[in-house]
């Protein structure tokens, strides 16, 4: 809105460094002076309200607005420092909330790191490296304390980036793990069916061995009488 206003050279209205001209003179010269002013004024602040939302616009209907277009922008220069405040304050709580457990995966967990840093940044507050080495090492799950408390000595500080590879080749090497170790069950449990399987055929053939050996005998054989 600051550039739109200079563009349309009605930035120093609204800072004030415009000196107005005397409302109280007759002169012709002055009246002309002062008039033209006030259309400017009314310009500056029609300019600043349609920028607005129209809910927020409804709040600083007054036509006192129209001749004091500072007056305007220092009420919403203040209601925005409010604003900022509080935004501040989510931006900073998330910030140290955020955890890789929470976003599943590191490549979620990275992007809202940086997606917090640049709201900030929007914000006119710079976070520093240092401060965004700390955030990631906050967030990782308490798995991690081993690894983390290593990194967290090895890694410099000021080089976010290079914890953020260290972190995706971790993420990487425990998913390799888990997927070895996912093969290594299957593999156990095929052999363990497998195995069922010849003991079950095995037993089978026996039992039909026996049937078939009782089915040969003669009729004299099963007479016998054992003692």
């Amino acid at each position: 809105m600051s550039d739109q206003l200079r563009e349309l050279d009605l930035w120093w209205i609204v800072t004030g460094r415009e000196v107005a001209p005397t409302a109280d003179s007759t002169e012709q010269e002055d009246v002309a002076a002062y008039n033209k002013r006030l259309r400017k004024c009314s310009r500056t602040t029609a300019r600043i309200r349609n920028a607005m939302e129209p809910d927020i616009c409804a709040q600083y209907a007054s036509d006192i607005y129209d001749e004091d277009p500072k007056g305007l922008w220092e009420k919403l220069a203040d209601g925005y420092r409010k604003a900022l405040g509080l935004e501040l304050y989510y931006f900073r709580r998330s910030h140290f909330e955020s955890s890789l457990e929470a976003h599943g995966t590191v490549a979620k967990y990275i992007h809202e790191i940086d997606r917090i840093v640049e709201c900030l940044r929007e914000a006119e507050q710079v976070i520093k490296p240092e401060e965004k080495t700390f955030y990631l090492l906050n967030g990782l799950p308490p798995s991690w304390r081993e690894w983390r408390d290593l990194q967290a000595s090895v890694i410099k500080p000021d080089n976010p980036e290079e914890l953020v590879a260290a972190i995706k080749a971790r993420e990487a090497s425990l998913n390799q793990d888990q997927a070895a170790s996912s093969d290594t069950v299957l593999a156990v449990d095929s052999q363990r069916l497998a195995g069922r399987g010849a003991y079950k055929g095995g037993k089978k053939a026996e039992q039909g061995r026996f049937v078939g050996e009782r089915h040969g005998r003669s009729s004299t054989d099963l007479n016998i009488t054992c003692y």
